[in-house]
């Protein structure tokens, strides 16, 4: 305890007697550090990918990509590929994910992805107008309703709560869904 006390005396006389800078100067960011503003630079092109670019690129180089010469056929039905449109002549059976789906490789693009693996279920689900089928972001949450956001304005829907209804009737919603003005006067 006595060493703690004295550790504690060290570092207020230090504190109080020396000063020290805790943000470091402007000029240590490097030059060619840059900083992007959405507003000033565009986003960047996103190029999608074409076999026959690819191919030909490929043949210039003088590295052709032949089709997959294949002894068993593809046990999964696929017509092409989803990144680049390779058809099903490019395509390599690349063995099983982890929860033992077929794979597939793309010859020309390397992409591999499992073509029959289903598509992973949300965490949350979507809540939607009931009127017009916006969706809802949950932004709080309170003890006997759920304050949704819709269109720029607020929605309460928990419509047995009378304090809900209130609300709604306040809230410009009425306004954005024409629906919603027959359900208001209820």
């Amino acid at each position: 305890a006595s060493l703690l006390n004295f550790l504690l005396k060290v570092f207020l006389f230090a504190v109080k007697h020396f000063k020290v800078d805790i943000e470091p100067p402007a000029n240590l960011q490097p030059s060619s550090y840059k900083i992007l503003s959405p507003l000033k630079d565009p986003l960047p092109v996103v190029e999608k990918k074409d076999y026959r670019k690819i191919l030909a690129e490929a043949e210039a180089q003088g590295k052709p990509i032949s089709p997959v010469k294949r002894i068993k056929p593809l046990s999964v039905d696929i017509d092409k590929c989803p990144v680049c449109g390779a058809p099903a002549d490019y395509l390599y059976s690349f063995g099983k994910d982890p929860e033992d789906f077929q794979k597939l490789q793309c010859k020309v693009c390397k992409h591999q992805w499992a073509p029959s693996r289903p598509a992973p279920k949300k965490s949350h689900p979507t809540y939607r107008c009931p009127f017009c089928g916006y969706a809802l972001s949950k932004d709080k949450t309170r003890k006997n309703f759920n304050c949704q956001f819709i269109r720029g304005s607020w929605a309460f829907f928990e419509t047995d709560c009378f304090c809900c209804k209130a609300n709604m009737a306040s809230s410009s919603l009425s306004r954005n869904c024409p629906k919603l003005g027959s359900f208001l006067s209820l």
